[in-house]
């Protein structure tokens, strides 16, 4: 199969035009994660369920899907039953649900879903396209950001995800739930985002996200302007951070060269403290006034080398 028949199929699940409720989300995500580690498992035992012509058997209690509420649980396998799958091409056409069948065992509290082998090769393709880590992240977000998050993760490495406004609506399955675009962006992006971001902060998910454009063409309808969002994996941003504090350094040693003329050594042992310390992002503000103070007093960066030594020692615990 070639790969961009592999994004395709995994796009069928991702791109799916439903509203799934956060326990549907959720219960989906863990047979993802399910079908990730049987993949990664290589036994030959899982061939037969996961490339054959049976169901495919996913087991799971309420904490597997960080959940805690057992009626909403079951109304969630209720309606991923009752939601048709359905894809069409130029060779075939099927429909089925997202699962199977399900049931619950009350004595050891544990629930059993089926999936159809029309839909695994679906499920493999998703589960093929995200690591455990994003997996995981998702579990930990409300309903539209675990949406937003699996179509952004697709886009690191281009930083850009564009698509029409009416169409991601459409693809987060609530086309009539809002009239206006601007409450669609209120109460789905911005919260999402919002959420996204704060978890990409604390370290709990890879990416984060903003608006780089929604404007709307005049004599254009409310609906129809093109989103596009930049996306900054957290591999990148550590890139950026590498970049941003090779340029720190480089400007506190320049300056810092300035002031100390007659003895450089000192200004380099002051810049690698800083470094060291990770103190250069509060140091580079002080000089940049420095420097300014020197251009409003007409004086060289030299002659406040004995209020660079005071300020470094009293604000920035430097001892050398």
């Amino acid at each position: 199969m070639k790969n961009t028949d592999l994004v395709k199929q995994s796009n069928y699940i991702t791109h799916a035009r439903y509203n799934f409720s956060e326990y549907e989300m959720s219960v989906l995500i863990h047979i993802i994660k399910d079908i990730q580690n049987k993949l990664n498992s290589n036994l030959p035992e899982f061939n037969k369920t996961l490339f054959g012509d049976i169901q495919h058997k996913v087991h799971f209690n309420l904490t597997d899907i960080s959940a805690d509420n057992p009626s909403r649980v079951k109304r969630a396998l209720k309606d991923l039953r009752q939601k048709s799958f359905e894809v069409e091409d130029e060779h075939m056409w099927f429909e089925c649900g997202f699962i199977d069948s399900a049931k619950y065992e009350k004595a050891i509290k544990q629930y059993e879903v089926r999936i159809s082998p029309l839909l695994m090769p679906y499920m493999i393709s998703t589960a093929r396209g995200y690591t455990q880590y994003q997996l995981n992240a998702t579990l930990r977000m409300n309903n539209y950001s675990k949406r937003l998050y699996m179509l952004f993760s697709r886009f690191t490495e281009s930083g850009i995800f564009r698509i029409n406004a009416d169409k991601l609506r459409d693809n987060l399955g609530i086309t009539n739930s809002y009239k206006e675009y601007k409450d669609f962006k209120k109460r789905v992006l911005n919260s999402a985002l919002k959420e996204i971001n704060d978890l990409f902060e604390k370290g709990k998910c890879d990416l984060k996200t903003d608006f780089k454009n929604d404007k709307r063409k005049k004599m254009e309808g409310d609906w129809d302007r093109l989103l596009e969002f930049t996306i900054i994996s957290s591999k990148a941003k550590r890139s950026i951070d590498h970049t941003t504090k090779d340029e720190y350094y480089r400007y506190i040693v320049n300056v810092l060269k300035s002031v100390f003329k007659d003895r450089p050594e000192i200004g380099n042992k002051i810049a690698n403290y800083m470094s060291v310390n990770k103190k250069m992002a509060l140091f580079r503000p002080r000089l940049e006034r420095l420097e300014e103070q020197a251009e409003q007093e007409n004086k060289p960066l030299s002659a406040y080398a004995g209020l660079v030594t005071t300020i470094v020692k009293d604000d920035y615990g430097y001892k050398h």
